[in-house]
């Protein structure tokens, strides 16, 4: 495998990870709109903490997911579909987490509420961390059938 072949693909799972970050999460929060999640009491505060977090925590985090795939795919393509599957699922399965915990999350307090919400970002993250390397493993299982 070439070098520049290698850079290409992880600089390319780095950007589709920013993306990724960007554009597909805020679809979720407009799938859960009707969802009253994590109250904002602090109203401008609130919103600045929590941007932080998904500014400087989630969207870094899912570039370095995106390079890592890039990564594996510039070794074996076929690793490719089974990660990004791997990492869809573990955003359903937050989404879906989310969505069931709606009750629970709505009565929180200013405090309770911004933890909560900062929990939440590395529950994605460690949930479609853990998709993409049940993915991989997967994909492993399969090929040494």
């Amino acid at each position: 495998m070439s070098r520049s072949k290698l850079v290409l693909c992880m600089l390319s799972g780095a950007i589709l990870g920013i993306a990724y970050g960007i554009f597909v999460i805020p679809a979720f929060d407009t799938l859960l709109s009707k969802v009253q999640l994590f109250p904002a009491y602090g109203g401008k505060s609130d919103f600045d903490f929590r941007s932080s977090w998904y500014l400087l925590g989630a969207i870094p985090a899912f570039s370095l997911i995106g390079a890592w795939i890039g990564f594996q795919a510039a070794k074996r393509i076929a690793t490719l579909r089974y990660s990004l599957v791997g990492g869809l699922v573990g955003t359903l399965i937050f989404a879906g987490a989310l969505n069931f915990l709606n009750k629970t999350v709505g009565p929180l307090s200013v405090e309770l509420a911004n933890i909560g919400y900062g929990v939440s970002v590395l529950a994605h993250i460690t949930l479609v961390v853990v998709g993409v390397i049940i993915g991989l493993r997967l994909l492993k299982r399969k090929t040494a059938q």
